[in-house]
């Protein structure tokens, strides 16, 4: 793999009441924070020229499992794949809690149902979304029986990427305590043998599920509950076929991180999406609403581990769409692939700063990655924790610019 995927991501939606504006809700004119969001974001990626290859939904895609959710939410779906120029073949989903018809459960419920009609309505939760057209459409276009029958497993395989979908959210109903993912036994024995047939050899491999895999902390410290259950043997599955990239909603604060699963060293990359497009109320003083740019550029040379970078914009009626800050949860750009320790890091760089000021005052990042180039994958913890330990080791001053960082001899230093 030595082209370059681009693919776009976008997360708990919640058409309907839950969303942030009225062109968000098809039950409603009246705008919750906001009008006129999706043609914002419609102008927002055309002027600056964002595109994709593909499009994941990862889950939360209405707020009530209503059939007519699910039809505005094909329209808005379709309109977002139009302007990232992806193709509806090209764009991936997986349904999240909120995508279960909790009312046909509820009638189930009250029923009293011999065991066949019971059978019945839990094969109807799904009703309201599987026979839209889109979502049928690109459920049928997977592999086994897809996200609404058992084994929740949609496997969409292409000439340069393969994703795998599982719906975490298969087993909720309406008295589920905080909702969490859960993971079957015999779900992972039919993912395992649905890739043991594939030769995913050089393919980007993603999984995409809506609950997130592992603990998510959050800024109000609130007690995570909602994790995915059982998800050892889920995590050892992603291991051993080398996954690159998870992608999840649920949580709609995002985050970005790599994983070591502890079991042969590879590294996947964890996207928590955040939300695209649903009213966040008071977490508005830590989170927004996110959209994520993801770009896999290569793999690394010797331990064939996945490289690129991952960039994030977030929304505020105030300021529209703009590059990210930090404190939301994601660098604006955040690299990925280049895992040695500190140390190792530490002892390159400091070489060639040193190599450098023999001749020079200063030396720029964008200079070292002449050297090594997979230095540009760098992750923002590493390279921050990298540059404090320069300065503190007294080797040099370290400042940041608009294209990177760059390291000035001290003043105090031997000539």
């Amino acid at each position: 793999m030595t082209t370059s995927t681009k693919i776009a991501i976008i997360s708990d939606i919640h058409i309907g009441a839950h969303a942030r504006c009225a062109d968000l809700n098809p039950h409603s004119t009246e705008s919750h924070v906001a009008n006129n969001f999706i043609d914002k974001f419609l102008e927002f990626i055309k002027g600056e020229a964002i595109t994709a290859d593909y499009l994941v939904v990862s889950g939360d895609i209405s707020t009530k499992c209503m059939r007519q959710e699910f039809l505005h939410a094909e329209k808005v779906i379709l309109e977002i794949a139009d302007g990232l120029c992806v193709k509806q073949d090209r764009v991936f989903f997986v349904p999240g809690n909120h995508d279960v018809d909790w009312d046909v459960l509820n009638l189930r419920r009250q029923e009293k149902s011999p065991e066949d009609i019971s059978d019945l309505r839990i094969k109807q939760r799904y009703d309201p979304i599987k026979f839209v057209d889109f979502f049928r459409s690109r459920n049928s276009a997977s592999e086994l029986n897809g996200l609404f029958e058992d084994p929740y497993i949609a496997s969409w395989d292409l000439d340069d990427v393969c994703f795998i979908g599982y719906n975490s959210a298969w087993h909720d109903e309406p008295e589920q305590v905080n909702h969490p993912g859960l993971v079957d036994p015999q779900h992972l024995n039919a993912l395992t043998d649905l890739l043991k047939g594939k030769s995913l050899d050089e393919k980007v491999k993603i999984f995409i599920t809506h609950h997130h895999l592992i603990p998510q902390d959050e800024p109000d410290f609130k007690t995570d509950f909602s994790v995915m259950q059982n998800v050892e043997g889920l995590l050892d599955i992603l291991d051993k076929y080398r996954f690159d990239v998870v992608i999840h909603g649920h949580k709609h604060y995002p985050r970005m991180k790599p994983y070591d699963h502890g079991r042969s060293n590879h590294r996947m990359v964890v996207i928590a999406a955040g939300s695209f497009s649903a009213a966040l109320g008071t977490h508005l003083d830590y989170t927004a609403n996110m959209f994520h740019l993801l770009t896999t550029e290569g793999r690394h040379a010797v331990d064939r581990t996945i490289q690129g970078k991952l960039n994030s914009w977030a929304y505020s009626e105030a300021r529209g769409w703009y590059t990210n800050k930090e404190e939301i949860g994601v660098n604006p750009c955040e690299p990925f692939g280049y895992y040695n320790s500190l140390p190792i890091l530490y002892k390159e760089v400091v070489d060639r700063i040193n190599n450098a000021f023999t001749t020079s005052d200063n030396i720029k990042w964008s200079k070292l990655l002449e050297y090594n180039s997979d230095l540009q994958y760098v992750g923002s913890r590493i390279m921050k924790a990298l540059c404090e330990k320069i300065e503190e080791d007294g080797i040099c001053e370290v400042h940041s610019t608009n294209d990177g960082f760059i390291f000035l001899k001290r003043e105090d230093a031997n000539v």
